[in-house]
Parts: structure tokens; C-alpha cells; sequence
């Protein structure tokens, strides 16, 4: 058998937790003697490299050439990106069983698995973040609602013109305009927000007609393929899993019990990217209360950043509330290597994330580590967290509800020790991959 894993963006030209997710997929799956290649755009050609990161689970990463710059309507997926047909081309090369996508990018997407389909070759696609389906990419509906999903202009349109538009009116017009489904039909071939929710539909309905099966990364994410009317009988969870990679990095003696003393500091960690949607800034508040109240508090925050160039205003926003208060430890981009032994010394982790999370990967991280987790009531991290047992979930974007978390933690210090005693060791990635060799084999 012989899989083709497709992906938008790979290394080394990019670093994050879907690229992650395919490579620990595909040294599994080399593991298991399975013939694996990696598809993914290049806009430096055609060309193609081993991937040497882990001895003996070596795999071939094949790049095909697309455009440096989009014309309009491949950017607004009105037809197929150039370059199409040097994927399949490969395609017919590389002759794979099973052709698994895992994201939808202008380069690479579900037109794509329609090549792949009408070559005879068994299809697969994995949602691995919202955007996938919500057209403003988060599950949160304007103004501050979490939502279920469900594709509709009277929502959806309105909701995307908020964030699309920073003059309020101009958002409200646009947004009530987009509300009525003859105007957004009469408008969608000239303003593409009009055009935003047919796309997202018409999208679910390629993947649903072009693949095999649809997996679903969390429990929330699959319910909201439902509600869009996506077939159960397609639709399949396997959950994401800590690396293999980050437990050999894990060492015993870091799960040691840690002696609780009363003069040391409770240390609380956030490890993400500094972009709005994952929350420092909710935690940064929160602290900021903390610390106005009870200044003798013994808390301590540690935290890992990475800096976003689309976030610049945010990131100095940060550094300006960072540098204005006590005990903090700061530092940017801690290699993957150096992650658990930074999770080892914290008490807890924070995941203050204002969108719906479909890991996130740190949380499983964190529980292989032992450490509870602080964060939202939504998403996967509320799927993840038992409140009161594995961790502590406060109200969505509620900085009071942080903020009485972090002072109850710090007045009672014992706390760590009970919560650490309910953490079961996570799923891994070998248990991922052996869920997916299971779907791949039943395909096959």
C-alpha cells in the first residue's frame, strides 16, 4: 500500500502544528513498513527531498510548481490554481492508493481531490482548524457568541462583514446586506463577501461528493460537518496525539511529584503564537487584576512566545502590559527540543485561546507532563479538561473568572497535587497512526 499525504504547506518553508501532524503521520506509518510521500506546492518548482528528521523513518517530500502570485478568482477558489496539472501529473507517477489531504489552500484543496477521485485513487480529508467550514475562521459569531457551525447568510454573512470591515457602518450595511440570501446571489459574482457562505457550502459538498471519508480532529468540529448535513457515514473522529518526538525529549525525572512549598511560587505557562486568537492577552489581564488586588500573591508566569508579523500592534500591545509587571519570564521561540522541559517546571499551563480550539496539541502535552491545564470552556480544550479534576475552565473570555482561578490557586498551592493525581497519560501519535492505518486499510 502506498499513501500520498497532501498538505499546502510543508517544511522547511513552513513550521506549524498541521505540518507537525503529517510528518508524525508519515514516520509512523514508514514504521509500519507502508510506502509514504508527502505532496505539497512549491512556487520554486518541481522538485523533490528526503526527509531525514527521524533515523530509519525516512520518507520522500515531492513539491509540485505553482504560480508566485494568484489571480482573483483562484484566490476566491472560483476555479482551479495553476499548477494543477503538474499535480497530477504526480499523481500519475507516484501511482499512490490512498491520497489524504489535510488542508484546502488555493495550491491544494478539494478540486484537487477530485483529480486524485477520477484517477480511481481512495480519497481522504482531515479538518484540522475551523476555517475549514466557519467563513471568519473561528466558531465565534459577532459579537462574542460561540457558535455551532451551521452555514447560513442571516448569520454567517452578517458575522463575516464585522470582521472584514473596520468602519462600523460600512460593517453594518454590508452586514445586513449579506443577511438576505437574493441580494448576496445578486452580489456574490462581484463582492466576494456575498459570495462567502455559498462557497463554504459548496466547499462541504465537494469534499463530501470527492472522498472516501471526512475525519474530524475533535468532537466539535464533527458535530458541525453534521449540522451542515455532511453524511455521518462519512465522517470520522481520530483525535490529534503528543509526539513521539516530544516524549523522547520527556524525561522521568521530570514527572516527578514536586515537593509543594509554601514560599515558592505557583508558576502558570502559556507556550502559542502572539496573534489575538490565542488569548495572552486575556491572561495578561487577568494577572494584571491578580496582581492589583493581592500583590503578595505568589504567582509567576512563564511565558513562550512567537512572534507574528501580521500581529505587529498586538505584539507590542503585549510587550508594553509584559514589561509593566512583576514575575514575569519571557522568551520567544523555544525550539520543539526544549518544550518539555519548560513544561516540566510550570504548575499549570494556560490556554486562555478566544477561538475554538481543535487540540490544541500543547494540552496533550501538558497532560504527558502532568501539568493542569487553565483554560476557556469551549472547544477542544473544554473536551480535554475535566473542571475541578484535570484542570480548571473559567467562562469564554471571562477575565474576572481567570482571574478568581488564578488567585484560588495561589491561596492554595496543594491544589497542583490533587489535579496532577487525575491526569491520565494522553493519546500519542502512534495511537494516531494506528487509527488512520486501520481507515486506509479498510479502504484498501
Amino acid at each position: 500500500m502506498k499513501i500520498a499525504l497532501g498538505v499546502g504547506y510543508y517544511y522547511p518553508d513552513s513550521i506549524g502544528g498541521t505540518e507537525k501532524y503529517v510528518h508524525d503521520l508519515a514516520t509512523y506509518l514508514v514504521s509500519q513498513n507502508i510506502e509514504v510521500v508527502v505532496i505539497a506546492p512549491s512556487s520554486k518548482g518541481n522538485y523533490s527531498y528526503q526527509n531525514n528528521d527521524v533515523k530509519g523513518k525516512e520518507y520522500t517530500v515531492y513539491r509540485f510548481e505553482v504560480p508566485k502570485e494568484f489571480t482573483r478568482e483562484e484566490i476566491t477558489d472560483r476555479v482551479i490554481c495553476r499548477g494543477y496539472e503538474n499535480f497530477e501529473q504526480l499523481l500519475t507517477d507516484l501511482q499512490p492508493d490512498v491520497f489524504h489531504l489535510h488542508t484546502l489552500s488555493t495550491t491544494l484543496n478539494d478540486r484537487h481531490l477530485k483529480i486524485a477521485k477520477e484517477k480511481g485513487i481512495k480519497t481522504l480529508f482531515t479538518a484540522h482548524i475551523p476555517g475549514i467550514i466557519c467563513p471568519k475562521g473561528d466558531f465565534i459569531q459577532y459579537p462574542n457568541q460561540v457558535c455551532n457551525g451551521k452555514l447560513q447568510n442571516s448569520t454567517c454573512g452578517y458575522c463575516y462583514a464585522q470582521q472584514r470591515h473596520k468602519n462600523k457602518l460600512i460593517a453594518e450595511i454590508t452586514g445586513r446586506l449579506a443577511q438576505s440570501s437574493l441580494i448576496s446571489t445578486i452580489l456574490k459574482d462581484k463582492i466576494p463577501q456575498f459570495s462567502i457562505v455559498s462557497q463554504k457550502k459548496n466547499t462541504l459538498q465537494e469534499l463530501e461528493k470527492n472522498t472516501n471519508h471526512i475525519i474530524a480532529v475533535c468532537q466539535w468540529l464533527y458535530d458541525a460537518f453534521l449540522i451542515n448535513n455532511v453524511s455521518k457515514n462519512q465522517l470520522k473522529i481520530c483525535r490529534q496525539g503528543v509526539s513521539t518526538s516530544y516524549l523522547e525529549n520527556l524525561k522521568q525525572e521530570q514527572l516527578q511529584e514536586k515537593t509543594i512549598d509554601k514560599n515558592q511560587k505557583i508558576k502558570i505557562g502559556f507556550i502559542g503564537r502572539l496573534e489575538p486568537i490565542k488569548g495572552l492577552h486575556i491572561l495578561l489581564d487577568a494577572y494584571q487584576k491578580v496582581v492589583k488586588e493581592n500583590a503578595d500573591l505568589k504567582l509567576e508566569l512563564h511565558i513562550v512566545g512567537v512572534k507574528q508579523d501580521y500581529y505587529l500592534d498586538y505584539y507590542a500591545d503585549l510587550q508594553k502590559k509584559i514589561s509593566s509587571l512583576p514575575n514575569i519570564i519571557y522568551q520567544e521561540n523555544l525550539p520543539a527540543e526544549k518544550v518539555s522541559l519548560f513544561m516540566s517546571k510550570l504548575d499549570y499551563l494556560s490556554i486562555p485561546s478566544t477561538w475554538l480550539e481543535t487540540g490544541p496539541i500543547v494540552a496533550y502535552e501538558a497532560f504527558a507532563n502532568q501539568v493542569p491545564i487553565i483554560g476557556a470552556n469551549i472547544g477542544g480544550v473544554a473536551e480535554l479538561v475535566e473542571d475541578n479534576k484535570t484542570g480548571f475552565l473559567y467562562q469564554f473570555e471571562d477575565k474576572n473568572g481567570l482571574k478568581n482561578i488564578l488567585t484560588k490557586i495561589a491561596q492554595n498551592p496543594q491544589l497542583v497535587s490533587d489535579l496532577k493525581s487525575n491526569i491520565n497519560f494522553p493519546r500519542t501519535t502512534q495511537k494516531v497512526g494506528e487509527e488512520m492505518l486501520t481507515i486506509y486499510n479498510a479502504l484498501t
